[in-house]
């Protein structure tokens, strides 16, 4: 049976309430990662970030 849908994980950063980066991963340990490296670059009191996981129609992609 083919699958229709693809599950991802994206990561968001947001600074001082204002969303600046959102990015899509294939695997959650590569966006685990690349949170884990903006972690370590924002201001804790002032920004944040989050790992979100979700799913793709592959129907609705555009070669």
């Amino acid at each position: 049976m083919l699958c229709n849908s693809q599950t991802i994980w994206v990561v968001v950063l947001v600074e001082s309430g204002v969303p600046t980066l959102v990015e899509a991963y294939l695997t959650e340990e590569d966006a685990a990662i690349r949170e884990q490296f903006l972690r370590d670059a924002m201001r804790l009191d002032y920004d944040e970030t989050g790992v979100f996981e979700t799913k793709i129609d592959m129907k609705s992609i555009q070669s």
